[in-house]
């Protein structure tokens, strides 16, 4: 009976214990479908890595692959009063057709990444 009620106890404490190594766990998946520029540096299609160094509102964004650093960019979180139910990228079309990352919307969050790109802000601002 001590035996179970031991594995039942770890089990429990394992189980409610892994959401909170996953909130530690500042690394999320980015899946970007078409070439992307990120302040001022162009990242091609594909599955990257992104993480979120924040204190307060302001943070910085890394954008990595296979661990290399692709790119980092000045951000802001925000709340948005929504929770999201998926990552979401959004982009800005730029006159030329390139795009622009400005937005990164968390999954289970109401919270969004606001990128500080001065580029991508002022055209923004002029639309």
């Amino acid at each position: 009976m001590k035996i179970k009620l031991a594995v039942l106890t770890l089990f429990t404490m394992l189980v409610t214990g892994f959401p909170a190594l996953a909130a530690n766990d500042p690394t999320r998946l980015l899946l970007l479908q078409t070439p992307v520029t990120v302040n001022g540096v162009e990242i091609p299609k594909g599955v990257y890595e992104f993480a979120v160094d924040s204190e307060k509102s302001n943070a910085t964004i890394t954008v990595k692959k296979q661990g290399r650093i692709v790119a980092t960019a000045p951000a802001t979180l925000v709340k948005s009063g929504v929770t999201y139910k998926k990552n979401v990228v959004m982009l800005s079309v730029n006159s030329d057709g390139s795009r622009a990352l400005y937005e990164i919307r968390l999954a289970g969050s109401a919270q969004a990444i606001m990128l500080e790109d001065s580029a991508t802000v002022a055209q923004l601002n002029a639309k």
